[in-house]
């Protein structure tokens, strides 16, 4: 359940922050086109008073009463002339004044007071000739007005225009509210859409997170596959890192499975003949003790490997080179030992380029060629066998399905491994049943754990003694041979 309430709150979370950022931007949308209204009023108002002033003056500079054609016999005629060519709007005031009588004459627009209901301040501060401003009257609010100073016949006066803002005023807000009801109708129906979307969006990990609930429940390791590409992705990916976690855990059971398998009998023989006062019980004990000092190293190789911190990614690496280097450093061991093999070279024709961690792959081959040696220098009886007893390297290039592989192959003549147990011979402990000293079963292992891990394949072939027959020339045929193949690159190859 709680997991549940999560994916809902994570969906609120989707639907306000989406709803918070709209909100956002409205708000300062609606706060630009306020002060832009506000602006475009205050122009509008300023251009009403230019414009009536730009009349009064030509009127002025004129001096001529358009109903006599003669000059204006006095500025009470003047004002009563503008007066009467003039329509104020609802919300001006026009006041004509003469000097030493006050305002004699006015026009008010439907919504506008009179003169004589503004404050004394208001009518005091309009009633100066050629002044101008915004001022704000107690009773009618906010105004902007402009006097003018007139002259007829040698006597002056004055009109005040006068512009109150209550009816703009009250436009702009109800503009506003509009504003704001648009706004809030865009936030509901914004939210409304992302609650929608945002649950076909996160609906699949609601599913996701029930099928998780569901399996724990149940008990089992798996998530379904049916449902939604979003859903199906997840548990897809749900699914690959449970495996990861079962396979990290079988490995590691595998491990204290095989540790303990292996190191039982050889604690045994040790506690065994060190009960003993014999010396060369003593010793056999030191040489069974070293083994399983090897075996262990071993093992814990084979985890490390497996675990993939062991080999690096690498680099490129000159394959030829690298053989080459092996051979040179086994012919030297080999010749130290005197035991009669030898080992042949038929290299590549052209250059072998793969992608390798050096040091671990000649390790991998190191272990190869110490099992073939070992089996090559064992005591068997064969009436051909030849008294050099080789151990061939073979190195080519092959391309099967539009990929390249360098294939090592390392032959040897020893007793052969029955074909029926090469397939198992590679996994850890696996010995041949023909084999009358086996080993630790770890070596090949290790090389295929080593191999596995740079992307390669290893391949046991072989044919034991007996599967030969006795028809069969010694030497017309290898025992065993181990194939390595890595991803290779090479000239002809873009």
């Amino acid at each position: 359940m709680k997991r549940r309430k999560s994916t809902g709150v994570s969906r609120g979370r989707v639907v306000a922050w989406l709803v918070g950022v709209v909100a956002l931007g409205l708000i300062l949308l609606i706060a630009v086109i306020s002060v832009s209204m506000r602006i475009e009023m205050n122009r509008a108002i300023d251009k009403s008073l230019e414009q009536e002033t730009a009349e009064i003056v030509v009127l002025s500079e004129s001096g001529i009463d358009p109903a006599t054609g003669q000059k204006f016999a006095d500025v009470q005629r003047f004002i009563d002339v503008y007066l009467s060519r003039q329509v104020a709007d609802e919300s001006e005031l026009i006041v004509g004044g003469i000097a030493n009588q006050g305002m004699i004459s006015e026009q008010a627009g439907a919504q506008t007071p009179s003169f004589s209901m503004l404050s004394p301040d208001t009518r005091k501060q309009i009633a100066v000739p050629g002044g101008n401003g915004e001022g704000a009257d107690p009773n009618y609010g906010k105004y902007t007005w402009k006097s003018v100073e007139i002259d007829a016949a040698n006597k002056s006066g004055t009109i005040a225009l006068v512009i109150f803002h209550e009816q703009a005023e009250t436009k702009l807000k109800s503009q506003l509210l509009m504003l704001l009801l648009l706004g809030t109708i865009i936030l509901v129906a914004i939210g409304t859409v992302a609650y929608w979307v945002s649950g076909k969006i996160l609906g699949h990990t609601v599913k996701f997170e029930r099928e998780v609930e569901k399996a724990v429940k149940q008990g089992t390791a798996r998530l379904p596959l049916s449902g939604s590409e979003d859903y199906a992705l997840l548990a897809r990916n749900a699914n690959r890192l449970v495996q990861l976690s079962e396979d990290a855990l079988a490995e590691e059971r595998r491990f204290v499975e095989d540790f303990t398998f292996a190191i039982r009998t050889p604690i045994t023989m040790v506690q065994g003949k060190l009960e003993t006062n014999s010396a060369a019980d003593q010793k056999d004990a030191l040489q069974e003790v070293d083994r399983l000092r090897q075996l262990i190293e071993d093992l814990v190789l084979i985890g490390r490997v497996s675990r993939g911190d062991y080999v690096s990614s690498g680099a490129q690496l000159d394959l030829q080179q690298l053989v080459i280097s092996v051979i040179a450093d086994w012919d030297e061991r080999i010749s130290l030992q005197n035991s009669g093999v030898e080992i042949n070279y038929l290299p590549s024709t052209e250059p072998v380029t793969v992608q390798a961690d050096a040091a671990r792959l000649r390790q991998a081959i190191d272990e190869i060629v110490e099992n073939a040696v070992k089996v090559m220098q064992h005591n068997f009886e064969i009436s051909d066998a030849p008294q050099k007893k080789p151990i061939t390297f073979r190195l080519d290039l092959l391309t099967a399905e539009s990929k390249s592989w360098a294939v090592l192959e390392i032959s040897d003549y020893g007793r052969g491994i029955p074909s029926a147990e090469c397939a198992d011979i590679l996994h850890r402990f696996a010995t041949a049943s023909n084999d009358p000293a086996p080993g630790s079963g770890l070596g090949l292992a290790v090389a295929n754990e080593i191999v596995h891990a740079m992307g390669g394949q290893i391949e046991v072939i072989s044919c034991s003694e007996s599967e030969r027959g006795a028809d069969l020339a010694w030497n017309s045929e290898y025992a065993t041979t181990v194939r390595i193949k890595l991803p290779a690159e090479f000239a002809g190859e873009e």
